[in-house]
């Protein structure tokens, strides 16, 4: 509803942790510009796929980035019963590394480079939503 009331269509909603669209969608679909975050590669596909079909991809940039405080080497690993729902260690050294520190019943998903949002995103946002599953932090601070 905080968009709602924004009397420009032109307002800015920046969505760190896209997954696969969802607030996205609304956002884009209600003619706001939107920059979606998401690293996970299969949440990109299916969120380009529906930005697509619903004809709004016009309104969305997205990223297929992770995001750190410096730019680092860092895996995504995700649960082997839900593999959308990424998690991320950064600061490896390796990918040998990487598997020894994954919990178990999660696998690795990639090894990606982080980067740092204000390298990413250079306007004035209006509103913004995080979901990163726990590293909020490190995302703001980038």
């Amino acid at each position: 509803s905080i968009l709602a009331d924004t009397p420009s269509k032109s307002a800015a909603f920046l969505d760190i942790g896209a997954n696969i669209g969802w607030f996205t969608l609304v956002m884009a679909s209600l003619g706001h510009k939107v920059i979606a975050i998401e690293p996970m590669q299969n949440n990109v596909k299916l969120l380009q796929a529906s930005l697509h079909a619903s004809q709004v991809s016009q309104n969305v940039i997205v990223h297929p980035n992770g995001l750190g405080v410096k730019p680092s080497l860092c895996i995504l690993y995700s649960d082997n019963r839900n593999v959308g729902d990424g998690h991320t260690i950064c600061d490896i050294t390796s990918e040998k590394e990487a598997s020894r520190r994954i919990p178990g019943g999660y696998s690795l998903r990639k090894v990606i480079n982080s980067t740092r949002l204000d390298t990413l995103v250079n306007q004035n946002i209006d509103v913004m939503k995080i979901d990163v599953e726990g590293s909020e932090l490190y995302a703001v601070q980038s």
